[in-house]
């Protein structure tokens, strides 16, 4: 399946509106879709027609993270591609010189949470919730660490990435992962904040977001060194294999 198959582009005015649209599978997130969307922020970085983006999501489900039928099959020697390919993406949204806001629908997890978090601004319907469900996998949650940290602390942040709890879209708001909780569909709303935004004064918003960027991204070179090792230690070990295998048959009891 390819990218163009999988993420949905329209135009609202000056908003470019990235729709992830994978339902059966979750709007999971795979090579195609990571590459997809870098590729689709850079090109959107360039066009002076675009004024702010929104991402959004098909089938109430933001995204349920890594898509674990590519990932159960990782050999240890694949990992450092898969880890370039998160940071490709994640610095290609931090590197956006426009707001980038995410409509929030349904399950975010995993990366999909980590994309988000990375977003300028969230959005979240009062149905949706986050999660890390990377040690359930047997997979360390080292990426998900990085995205967490600066936004609700060490506190939060170890509680989410060691137990798997859902935070739903109240109590996500009161820490500071969304910036507004709606009823039903977060798009519309996600398209007022990014019509808002749009109209501040380019230059000085590109630039202050440029000082955003240096701070996220301090470090993340080394993050990705330790995550790739982190990663290949874990699949060497074949254990989330293992997990994932289970998942994928049975399920996970929700936490």
């Amino acid at each position: 399946m390819t990218a163009a198959a999988t993420i949905e582009v329209r135009r609202e005015k000056e908003i470019a509106v990235l729709t992830l649209n994978r339902p059966r599978r979750r709007n999971a997130l795979t090579r195609e879709v990571r590459e997809g969307l870098a590729e689709l922020l850079t090109a959107l970085a360039a066009d002076d027609t675009v004024r702010a983006v929104v991402v959004a999501s098909r089938e109430q489900a933001f995204s349920a993270g890594q898509d674990l039928v590519e990932a159960k099959e990782f050999a240890p020697e694949e990992i450092v591609g898969w880890i370039d390919e998160h940071m490709a993406l994640y610095r290609a949204v931090l590197a956006f010189p426009k707001p980038v806001v995410a409509a929030v629908d349904g399950c975010c997890v995993g990366a999909g949470f980590q994309f988000a978090l990375l977003c300028d601004i969230r959005v979240a319907a009062d149905t949706a919730f986050f999660a890390m469900p990377e040690l359930d996998d047997a997979i360390p949650c080292i990426l998900g660490v990085w995205t967490l940290y600066d936004i609700i602390g060490r506190g939060r942040t170890t509680e989410m990435a060691l137990t798997n709890r859902r935070v739903y879209a109240p109590e996500a708001r009161e820490w500071g992962l969304v910036a507004e909780v709606v009823a039903g569909d977060p798009t519309p709303r996600a398209l007022e904040l990014a019509d808002l935004l749009a109209a501040k004064p380019a230059l000085a918003l590109r630039l202050t977001k440029a000082r955003l960027e240096l701070l996220a991204l301090e470090g993340s070179d080394s993050l990705a060194v330790h995550a790739q090792l982190a990663h290949m230690r874990a699949f060497a070990s074949g254990e989330p294999a293992k997990a994932m295998e289970k998942f994928l048959s049975y399920g996970r009891p929700e936490s």
